[in-house]
């Protein structure tokens, strides 16, 4: 994703996960402006710490004009909470069907 930044998350994404997505919120502020794209292929819950992270990142592109921002292979149960809180039109999604 050249002119972007990738944030890779994996396993569960509770309230132990708190630092490591405050320092990818940071360092995609420090971020020369892109696309955003946030890996979930490897996650296997995504809590409401989750969902604030996406939040919080769509508000950084939107703030900042700095593209789209892409949630890559999401499960069906994270789509439907990206849904009820109502940021799918603030989403693209893709699919990387080569990924197991």
């Amino acid at each position: 994703m050249p002119g972007g930044l990738v944030v890779v998350l994996a396993g569960d994404i509770d309230l132990a996960c708190r630092g490591p997505l405050d320092a990818a919120v940071a360092t995609a502020t420090a971020a020369v402006p892109g696309n955003v794209l946030v890996d979930v292929t490897a996650v296997t819950f995504f809590g409401s710490e989750g969902i604030e992270f996406l939040a919080r990142l769509v508000r950084l592109v939107d703030d900042g004009h700095r593209g789209v921002l892409t949630l890559r292979n999401p499960t069906r149960p994270v789509l439907r909470l990206v849904a009820l809180c109502g940021l799918p039109a603030r989403l693209a999604v893709s699919y990387d069907l080569t990924a197991s």
